[in-house]
């Protein structure tokens, strides 16, 4: 029995993670001036405070910055 219930919270925490990644993070306030951070375009109007990439997406640029300067270290070795 609890080997179930195991299974299926890791299979909850698993499933609820996959549809994380939206493009970018929007901060934006809304007509009735009220904070709103959201993951998907922001209402025509809305007042665009911030937008900033998914954490996914600053991951994948920094893995590729290293890339690079490990390259140029070998290279410059």
């Amino acid at each position: 029995m609890t080997y179930k219930i195991i299974i299926v919270a890791i299979l909850s925490v698993f499933l609820s993670s996959i549809g994380y990644g939206g493009d970018n993070i929007y901060t934006w306030k809304d007509e009735q001036g009220v904070l709103n951070i959201t993951d998907y375009v922001p209402p025509y109007g809305a007042e665009i405070i911030n937008i900033s990439p998914s954490p996914r997406e600053a991951a994948e640029k920094l893995q590729a910055q290293r890339l690079i300067r490990q390259k140029r270290l070998l290279q410059e070795q």
